[in-house]
């Protein structure tokens, strides 16, 4: 983490995403409960066999054909939340039986001074139920190098080309835990996550 304090990528990001960043997250529950991804890694996608023949590592559960374009990376340090009993006093109840896993499907989407200077659009399709899907889209630019190759320029919002950063379909939930994409009414909620108390990485700037 130090070198991020030093304007550095984030450890486990994939492609490289720096501070400030987007979240594109849905939540979503019950979650996965066991063999889990740890939180600072990608989730490990296959099972590494020593010349033993015994497994060295095992591949962790989450959810695939999850895609990402451009300056996005898989979120490796929110995985979701575990909700655990609730203690006396508390402003709600729940009992050990009622506990449970809540995952967060989610990616960090690279932001970069452009988005600090002028309004930006960012697009969220959200097809509900089974067959359903919730796709993030945000602005991006075109640019062709010498060899006449195009490349798609995300991160610095200045473009009117949507690019295509996440996209979560529903049978991704269905095979990991039998869920869905919602269809019940539901909230989008944009927060800021600025505070001179707390941020990630941990020390405050």
């Amino acid at each position: 983490l130090g070198s991020v304090s030093n304007g550095g990528a984030l450890p486990a990001t994939e492609p490289p995403i720096m501070l400030p960043y987007a979240d594109l997250t849905l939540q979503v529950a019950p979650g996965i409960a066991e063999n889990r991804p740890q939180s600072g890694s990608q989730p490990v996608r296959s099972v590494d066999h020593s010349h033993s023949g015994y497994a060295t590592s095992v591949a962790e559960n989450w959810y695939d054909n999850l895609t990402v374009a451009g300056n996005t990376s898989l979120n490796p340090f929110f995985y979701g939340t575990y909700l655990g009993p609730t203690k006396k006093n508390e402003p709600v109840t729940r009992s050990k039986k009622q506990a449970f896993q809540a995952d967060a499907v989610g990616a960090m989407k690279q932001l970069g001074p452009e988005h600090f200077k002028t309004p930006h659009t960012f697009r969220l399709e959200w097809q509900p139920g089974r067959g359903g899907s919730l796709d993030w889209f945000s602005k991006s630019y075109k640019k062709v190098d010498e060899n006449g190759t195009v490349f798609h320029m995300e991160g610095d919002g200045k473009g009117q080309d949507w690019e295509h950063s996440l996209h979560i379909p529903d049978f991704a939930l269905d095979e990991a835990m039998g869920s869905k994409i919602p269809e019940e009414p539901s909230y989008v909620i944009f927060n800021t996550a600025i505070s001179s108390t707390w941020a990630f990485p941990y020390n405050v700037p």
